[in-house]
């Protein structure tokens, strides 16, 4: 299995979970991914990460997502104590949190917990505060340290604050005394609209190959990419690599996406809409079955469900709609989704496809053509396209790392989700996964 050993963490700290939001008393959570490079610390007992959340009254709260084996240790004591967790350094206690949610996932606890509401100043003051170890405690329990790695006891969090406006760096050990008015957070300045500009024309390069171990072809064209520019899906692939198996998934570059494994597991990233994440929370009953999710860059979805059960988020295109009813009502079995926020979609079914958009319908009748009929179908708002089909894989501009996994793929692909910067997941539709994220 393919899989980078780097790390990259935002410095939103896309706390990726098994929830989309957290919630905080009487207050919503501003809904904004900052990307930064940042650190994880790592403990003996779990790993924790933090993230650096801006309230909708202008102040700011931290979030902590902590991911641990679910065994007796005192890490999970803690968790499992139901007592104010707190958060300290060598020096002292940083502040205090609470255990906002937990999921259980195949023997490993991912804990989101989260701070009170702290105003400019504190964030800054706790962005300074020097120390080798970020320590978690509650009443009756003993420290769990984690190591930083730095002079700092949570580096990355002054990069944080400077993104939503705090622009002065406070030097370290600066004691900042509480001010009795809260912080104001400046109205951000109205930019002018710009006239929207053409999406680039993706120059891929003609290729046609073999899989290596006699499977299947693979033809069309490939464009290279610079690379992963984000680790939003670091939380799923952490999943992954306990759970070891995958049947579908859905991802996108804005938030991060999920997987689903055995019947109706899952697993997601922080920043999902709680409509979507409810609807898999529903279906994680005995007897059920998810087979397939289709997630835009805006993250409009659909979830498949038994063979031609449906749910979807508001906003979806009329058309797609109407399909989805009729192919339900026609008790077709779904096979694949996929959905964009141009109004393009895709439903294959055994009975056949149906889709909208230009591009795409030129792309599937050249597509079944060549090799027959279409089993599986992923388009990215690049216009990447790819089709599964019966005697093959055929591609239009995907990106080069997907078509190489492809090359050395050791069984049958049913299902080929990816990204424009060239992360992928494939799986054989019912366990065997090869991912890159």
């Amino acid at each position: 299995m393919k899989l980078k050993s780097t790390f990259v963490l935002s410095a939103a700290l896309l706390c990726g979970g098994m929830v989309n939001t957290l919630p905080c008393a009487a207050q919503a959570v501003t809904e904004q991914t900052l990307n930064q490079a940042e650190k994880e610390l790592r403990g003996a007992d779990g790993d924790v990460r933090y993230s650096l959340t801006r309230l909708d009254d202008g102040k700011y709260s931290i979030v902590l997502s902590v991911v641990a084996d679910d065994k007796d240790t005192e890490l999970m004591r803690i968790l499992n104590s139901g007592k104010p967790v707190n958060v300290s350094a060598l020096s002292g206690k940083l502040f205090g949190t609470r255990v906002v949610d937990k999921q259980k996932l195949r023997g490993t606890v991912v804990a989101k917990l989260q701070s009170d509401s702290m105003d400019l100043e504190r964030v800054a003051q706790i962005a300074a505060a020097g120390g080798e170890t970020l320590r978690l405690g509650a009443e009756g329990f003993a420290l769990v340290q984690f190591p930083t790695g730095s002079d700092k006891v949570m580096p990355g969090l002054d990069a944080m604050l400077a993104q939503y406006g705090g622009n002065e760096v406070v030097a370290e050990n600066t004691v900042i005394a509480p001010v009795s008015t809260p912080a104001v957070t400046p109205e951000p300045a109205v930019k002018e609209k710009q006239p929207e500009q053409p999406k680039p024309v993706l120059q891929g390069t003609p290729f046609k190959l073999k899989n290596e171990n006699g499977l299947f072809k693979v033809e069309g064209t490939k464009v290279e990419t610079t690379g992963s520019v984000n680790g939003n899906m670091l939380r799923v692939q952490e999943s992954l690599l306990r759970t070891r198996e995958c049947k579908t998934a859905a991802m996108n570059m804005s938030t991060g996406g999920l997987y689903i494994y055995s019947s109706n597991g899952y697993c997601t990233t922080s920043g999902l809409p709680k409509s979507l994440i409810d609807v898999l929370r529903t279906l994680n009953v005995p007897n059920s079955n998810i087979s397939e999710v289709a997630l835009s860059e805006s993250n409009k979805w659909v979830v498949i469900y038994e063979k031609s059960g449906y749910k979807t988020s508001a906003g979806l295109p009329k058309s797609l709609l109407e399909r989805l009813a009729e192919c339900n009502a026609q008790r077709h079995h779904f096979k694949s989704i996929v959905l964009l926020d141009d109004g393009t979609w895709v439903v294959v079914t055994n009975k056949g496809y149906w889709c909208e958009g230009e591009a795409v319908t030129a792309f599937l009748k050249e597509a079944s053509d060549k090799s027959g009929g279409i089993q599986a179908v992923h388009v990215t708002p690049a216009g990447s396209m790819l089709a599964v089909c019966k005697r093959g894989v055929v591609c239009n501009n995907v990106p080069a790392t997907v078509t190489q996994a492809l090359k050395i793929l050791e069984f049958e692909p049913k299902v080929v989700k990816f990204t424009d910067d060239g992360r992928y997941i494939i799986t054989d539709g019912k366990s065997k996964v090869e991912y890159n994220l």
